[in-house]
């Protein structure tokens, strides 16, 4: 099914990356039944932003413990997962150096119920700084509603 259909759910995500910020982790909770599982990275291409995505499910996704990476030098990345199961998917943004913003798309196809069943995708986002510092958000509705 093509984004916009009834279908496909799309949630975006974006933040800033720098020094004191060095990356941000994005939560989705994913019920059973979805076709697919896509998460796009998109920021400025101005030849010195260099941001990576991991994406883990049920753990914490860094440069050492992935299901998919996208972590060429490049203010692009794309992880893909057909038929993915239920449970917590972790993507952490991580950026090497440089500063800048970047949005995350995150596209759940196919199978996606009617509003009020529970199945879908509930967003929270950690920024975690240097020194522990974290801030939290969560982002309501949930994809299926």
């Amino acid at each position: 099914p093509a984004v916009g259909s009834s279908s496909v759910k799309v949630v975006a995500n974006e933040g800033s990356l720098d020094a004191s910020n060095p990356s941000a982790t994005h939560t989705f909770d994913i019920e059973g039944g979805a076709d697919a599982l896509r998460f796009g990275l998109n920021s400025l291409n101005d030849g010195f932003f260099d941001a990576d995505i991991y994406v883990k499910r049920g753990g914490t996704a860094s440069s050492s413990n992935y299901d998919c990476k996208s972590d060429g030098a490049s203010s692009y990345g794309f992880c893909g997962f057909d038929s993915p199961a239920a449970g917590a998917w972790n993507v952490r943004v991580e950026s090497w150096g440089s500063e800048g913003q970047y949005q995350l798309t995150t596209s759940l196809f196919g199978t996606v119920p009617e509003p009020g069943s529970g199945l879908g995708c509930v967003v929270t986002l950690s920024l975690l700084g240097l020194r522990g510092r974290s801030a939290r958000r969560s982002s309501e509705p949930r994809l299926g509603d």
